[in-house]
């Protein structure tokens, strides 16, 4: 038999070793193990992203035609009330292309969904996919979406259009931006924590901060138009953001969306 003493050094032996087992669980390094994106510059990709950091590419262009007249709001004089004064932004590609039937939303509701929620569902599915992971694999798991999102300016277009027959009941979750979140869990089958965070310019990195270990959707951010707000804010006049000291203090105009998919 053991004595006493043996038997209180086993004891806290194990304990020691359940101790260090909760550490390591703790401090586990995280793996990214899927990436998706779009950003200016034709970046649909997160190779095509690199290329146009590593190219030096300028992705910043003159403000699209299909999104809102330039020339109705442009001015050159900073101080004149209700314009801008920059024709230049960041601009994502064919944003009103959309396979609704692939995410179980019907062609109606599409209609009505604010396209940051259909690039929300495209990253995602694409980070999945670059992870190796399938939908049916994730369902019901405890997977936890934490979104980066900010402003919504789909909604109050709609509002403003005049066109109030064209208002229906998928007006209130397809523009919400707390229904962006549980738009990805309810789509994947996701079961842990979902939330959507909203920091202003720091969305993204709070929502990667919270994240521990689980998918993780960052930031997207999508302009169809110039909002009255916006229209007085400190801008830079070519839309091109230099690192401080550098002269470029001022807000530009831009279009983002990636999702990441990490596990510990």
């Amino acid at each position: 038999m053991l004595s006493p003493l043996k038997r209180a050094l086993l004891a806290l032996e194990e304990m020691q070793s359940r101790l260090d087992a909760l550490e390591r669980s703790q401090s586990e390094p995280i793996a990214i193990i899927g990436m998706a994106c779009r950003f200016p510059g034709n970046a649909d990709a997160p190779d095509a992203f690199w290329g146009v950091l590593r190219n030096g590419i300028d992705a910043i262009t003159e403000i699209p035609s299909d999104r809102w007249d330039v020339d109705a709001y442009y001015h050159p004089d900073p101080e004149h009330p209700g314009k801008m004064y920059t024709r230049q932004g960041g601009f994502l590609r064919e944003i009103d292309r959309f396979d609704p039937q692939l995410f179980g939303i019907s062609p109606r509701e599409a209609v009505t969904m604010d396209p940051q929620q259909r690039l929300l569902l495209e990253v995602s599915w694409e980070a999945l996919e670059d992870a190796g992971q399938s939908q049916d694999r994730l369902a019901g798991n405890q997977s936890g979406v934490f979104l980066g999102i900010t402003s919504n300016d789909y909604g109050p277009l709609s509002l403003q259009s005049g066109e109030f027959s064209r208002i229906d009941p998928y007006q209130i979750t397809g523009n919400a931006l707390n229904a962006a979140a549980g738009r990805l869990s309810y789509t994947f089958g996701f079961h842990g924590p979902c939330m959507a965070i909203d920091t202003a310019c720091s969305s993204s990195l709070v929502a990667v901060h919270l994240a521990c270990g689980l998918p993780t959707v960052t930031m997207v951010e999508w302009m169809p138009w110039q909002h009255p707000l916006y229209e007085q804010a400190p801008r830079i006049a070519d839309g091109r953001i230099a690192p401080l000291p550098a002269p470029g203090l001022g807000l530009t105009l831009n279009a983002s969306a990636a999702a990441k998919f990490r596990i510990a």
